[in-house]
């Protein structure tokens, strides 16, 4: 069931930090519920929840719950856990210090600022009432609600959380904290959620019409991709292969090494080229007016559209930002409107174009001490000669 929701298929089939935190959470959870736990596998689950968490910080919620859990709980033998994470909050310390600005912006304070300042203009999109709604319908394309419910009530009934059920509380608050709810927010909470499904049906089965309706429920989270795998064209992943290679010959035939400047830099390294440092986020920061000033953007390799500057000869990519993809077309407009002359790429929904060439600077002549040659200087026949006038 959990393989038929909607929010692990979305998750999974798009270029997202989503699916390797979810991989290792999961990983985690059947070394946590195991009845025999040697020691390597406490710190394996320490290294496991530290990745998590690493890739993307929502994690952390479930990770500190298995922590406060093991610390009440000493046959989880805490110490190896965090012993086990070491490794990795060594290397997330690493990435702080080699740019502490930009890692509290980025993991901080960008998530925080930049989605008020995006839908500033539909404010209901960051009301409760547009969450609870976007919980319920991703929750509904699958069998995650109904999970959901029925976990509840199981531990309602029993008076008593277990391990699974805190596990699926911090994953749901993990979900609901960032502003708007978007689907792939609620992956964390489902490893543990289906798990917690599989220990209340192990003491007290199905009925039937239970059943029937998780049935409903999984088909319910099928019908997004099985929709896509009928009309040609809609599997991202799928399509983004195929447009990859068709873009990395074209590129080649070009002879085009230099980054690029592209709102979908996902779509480049099939094609063996790198972004323009300063587009690596994608649209995220490029949309944003007033997150950072201009010494800042310099500093941390970021540019937003309304301080645009290219360089002449500079080769930009759009056509990633469209309604297909929930993008923003006027972000590709503004890189287009630096440009000259965009090429559609064929088979694909992306052009490319070149900024113009640098305007040439005429060359300045030498200075020199010489005195200026009259212009009948170089005449063999020179001027007529002066008649002196006649002695008196």
């Amino acid at each position: 069931m959990f393989a038929t929701t909607d929010i692990l298929l979305f998750s999974i089939g798009t270029a997202r930090n989503d699916a390797l935190p979810a991989a290792c959470l999961a990983a985690a959870l059947w070394l946590i519920l195991r009845e025999d736990r040697p020691r390597a596998g406490a710190l394996t689950i320490g290294l496991l929840l530290a990745a998590a968490v690493a890739a993307k910080i929502s994690y952390a919620f479930p990770a500190a719950a298995y922590g406060l859990y093991a610390l009440v709980h000493p046959r989880h033998r805490v110490w190896l856990v965090a012993l086990g994470a070491l490794p990795v909050v060594a290397l997330v310390g690493w990435t702080f210090a080699l740019s502490p600005e930009g890692f509290l912006f980025g993991t901080l304070h960008f998530p925080a600022q930049a989605p008020a300042e995006y839908y500033a203009a539909r404010p209901w999109k960051l009301s409760l009432a547009a969450k609870a709604l976007d919980t319920l319908k991703f929750l509904a394309l699958g069998a995650a609600l109904p999970a959901l419910v029925l976990v509840a009530r199981a531990a309602i009934r029993r008076r008593r959380v277990t391990l699974p059920d805190l596990l699926v509380l911090a994953g749901l608050v993990a979900a609901l904290l960032p502003v708007p709810t978007w689907r792939q927010y609620l992956l964390p909470m489902l490893p543990p959620l289906f798990v917690a499904l599989a220990a209340v049906w192990t003491t007290q089965p199905p009925t039937r019409a239970t059943s029937q309706i998780m049935t409903v429920f999984a088909l319910l989270g099928l019908a997004p991709t099985l929709s896509a795998l009928v009309e040609p064209g809609r599997l991202p992943l799928v399509t983004a292969m195929r447009e990859a290679a068709t873009l990395r010959r074209t590129l080649d035939a070009r002879r085009i090494t230099a980054p690029i400047v592209t709102l979908s830099p996902q779509i480049l390294p099939a094609t063996g080229r790198l972004p323009d440092a300063r587009f690596a986020a994608g649209p995220f920061y490029f949309r944003s007016r007033a997150l950072l000033d201009a010494a800042a953007e310099v500093r941390l390799h970021l540019v937003a559209r309304d301080r645009l500057r290219l360089a002449p000869g500079t080769v930009i990519l759009t056509g990633g930002e469209s309604a297909a993809t929930a993008g923003d077309r006027r972000l590709d407009a503004a890189l287009e409107k630096a440009a000259s002359g965009a090429v559609a790429v064929p088979g694909t929904r992306f052009r490319l174009s070149v900024t113009p060439p640098a305007a040439p600077v005429a060359p300045r002549s030498a200075r020199h001490n010489s005195p200026p040659v009259p212009p009948h200087a170089h005449d063999p026949s020179g001027p007529a000669p002066t008649p002196r006038p006649p002695r008196a």
